[in-house]
Order: C-alpha cells, then structure tokens, then sequence
C-alpha cells in the first residue's frame, strides 16, 4: 500500500516542519483558520490549496493569492499535478512534496537553486528578492509597483564603538520594527549588510514615499538594543513602476540611485524616483 506524502518545508521560517497529507483538500496560508497555516511575509491569508484524491495523487493551485504560488520558477494559472519530490514556493516558503520514509532523511538544507531565508532576521534573503522582483516585474497586474532600498547610516562605526553582537540585535530589532508596519502581502527582505528591500504592489509613488518616510521614522525613533543612547538611523531610497516602465532589469539601479542620493545629502531622508525619472 503507496504511504501517503508529506510536505516538508525546505527553505524559510519552520525550516524542517513535515506535514501529513491524507486524502482530502488543504488550504493553505497565513490565518490559524488555514489547515496548513505557514507564516512569513509574501504569503497571502489564503494563499493556495492542495487536493489529495484516494490514489493519492496530489495537486496545487493558487487562490488568487497576491504574490503568486511558483512551480520551476514559473507562477501557476491552473491547477497543477505535483510529483514525489516536486517543489514549491510561496513567499519566502519553498516546500518540498516526498514519501513519509523519504521525509525522515530529508536534511532540510538549501540547494544553490532554491531561494532562501536571511538566517539573521529570518527575513527573504538577497536571492528571493531578487527573484520575486523580476517575477513583479513581469506582471502588469501588480504595477504600479513600488521598491523600496533601504540602508542602516553608519552602521560599521556603530559595529565599532558597540560590537557586532549589538549590531545583530539592531538589525534584527529593525527588521521587526518595519514588518509589523507592512500590508499583508508586501515583500520585505534582507539585501545585505544593513540593507532591506521592500517590494510593495500596487502602491504608486505618494504612498511609497509616505511608506519611505514611515521607515525612516520608525529607525529613527525605535529603541535601541542593549539600552545604547545613540542616534540610529537609515537613507531610503524608492522607486515606483506604472504600466510604461521599462523591464525588470531597470528596477534595481533606479532604486540604488535614489539611495546613493539619500546617503550623500547626509542620510536620514528619503530620495524618490517616479517613472520616467534619470538613474
């Protein structure tokens, strides 16, 4: 008798979960309501579902989720038959379908071809940004679409004169701080050392700039780990996308420039790009 499937979450928060699937159906997302409930940025309330018949066969569609369910890269329309050891990615999520003996074996670790999970903020990583942009890009349906690059002002004499240990806890203390101010759906990761990228659909550039001086408030206000009395604060950059922007490569050097320009008029501001706007 086929035992029946497990998915096990490869990549992102829960990293190593294992869930049963026995014939039936599974919605899946970020409300307790949810038979399978997954947390972490980018993934809608209800976000896909999973179909398990008698023969257990299996098979997934999206629910009109805001950013998307992917299968080999690629956004699904319809529904679609996943195989044993087939993968999936919702948000910063990728889930892994197997054999219940398979699963127990299963080391949970990343492949260089699967995106991932800051392992500091559990954050997306550099490289799941950079692929749900391209993905955005790609989308007219998410335009005017809204990116915004943001940087910690100082962070290595911060390092310096506190220690590293405090910088982690900053990073992380700010990360925290800017997720609970997002919409549900919003892409916040982490772009390196210091640096996030929020990637915001539907937002046009009034509210991007709003959004971009919120953060820089927030930082800016925040108290600081370890009861540090010292100023901390952040230059944002942002750009904004309509329907006549140009293709996704375009995206990161115009939302780079306008925060090279916030970091040379002193930091603490934000400098905006709209369509249109020189890089």
């Amino acid at each position: 008798m086929q035992a029946s499937p497990v998915l096990v979450v490869i990549q992102g928060p829960g990293l190593g979960r294992t869930i049963p699937l026995e014939p039936g159906q599974y919605t899946i997302g970020r409300t307790a309501a949810c038979d399978i409930h997954l947390e972490g940025h980018g993934i809608s309330r209800r976000h896909a579902r999973l179909s398990v018949d008698a023969e257990l066969a299996v098979v997934l569609e999206d629910t009109a989720s805001t950013n998307g369910t992917y299968v080999r890269g690629k956004a699904l329309q319809e529904p679609t038959s996943l195989e044993i050891g087939a993968t999936f990615q919702l948000g910063p999520l990728v889930l892994k379908l197997l054999e219940a003996e398979a699963a127990e074996i299963e080391t949970g670790g990343p492949t260089p071809l699967e995106p991932g999970t800051d392992p500091l903020t559990s954050l997306a990583n550099r490289e799941l940004a950079r692929r749900q942009l391209e993905w955005a890009m790609r989308d007219p349906q998410r335009r005017p679409l809204s990116v915004l690059l943001f940087d910690v002002d100082g962070l290595k004499v911060l390092n310096e004169r506190h220690g590293y240990a405090f910088g982690d806890e900053l990073l992380i203390a700010i990360s925290r701080a800017i997720e609970s101010r997002l919409r549900e759906g919003d892409l916040l990761a982490s772009y390196g050392a210091g640096t996030w990228l929020l990637l915001a659909d539907q937002m046009g550039l009034g509210s991007a700039s709003e959004l971009g001086e919120t953060i820089r408030r927030v930082v800016a206000t925040m108290e600081r780990p370890r009861g540090v009395d010292e100023r901390v604060t952040v230059s944002v950059g942002v750009a904004t996308f309509d329907a006549q922007s140009g293709p996704e490569r375009e995206a990161l050097p115009l939302v780079a420039s306008a925060l090279r320009e916030a970091k040379g008029a002193g930091g603490n501001r934000v400098c905006v790009r709209g369509p249109g706007s020189p890089s």
